[in-house]
Order: C-alpha cells, then structure tokens, then sequence
C-alpha cells in the first residue's frame, strides 16, 4: 500500500488560509474520524417543501429539525392507519 505524506499538504494549506498547522492538522484529523452519532441531515427537498415545513415550525414554535422529523411520523403513521382501512383512501 502507497502512502503519501500528508505533512507537505498540510503547510500548504495553512499557509494558504493564513493558520497554524496544528489548527489544520486537527481539523484534517477530524474529517477522517467517522462519526456514529450524527445529530445532523441534510434533507433535500423543493423550496415549497421546505417553506411549508419552516411556517408549521415557526408556528410550533419548534426546531425545524423536529419539525421535519414530526410531520414525516405523522404521514407514516397516516398511510399505515390507511393501509389498515382504519381511516378511508384518498383515491
């Protein structure tokens, strides 16, 4: 297996953006450590999709995150209630 010395990369880019190497080194250092728990998404939607869910969490009163994550519990648990004729098709 090749491998590269990541010392050179380094002093380049900490002399490009002006920084300690130490301060690039960690944050190299950190981008390649896997993270298990991610307390954050990115969730791709259309703008309308997105302006509806930040208008009900603005008027919850909640993180939009939590917001995202409520309406699409709420849908789930809508189509399974369908799905067991509980409630009627809206076809």
């Amino acid at each position: 297996m090749l491998r590269l010395d990541p010392q050179p990369a380094i002093l380049d880019v900490a002399s490009t953006l002006g920084v300690s190497e130490d301060a690039v080194a960690l944050e190299a250092m950190l981008m390649r450590v896997r993270h298990d728990r991610r307390v954050r998404g990115h969730l791709n939607c259309t703008v309308e999709c997105a302006r509806f869910v930040n208008s009900v969490a603005r008027q919850n009163g909640e993180p939009v995150w939590r917001t995202a994550d409520r309406i699409l519990y709420e849908w789930t648990q809508f189509r399974a209630m369908m799905h067991a004729g509980l409630i009627p098709t809206l076809r």
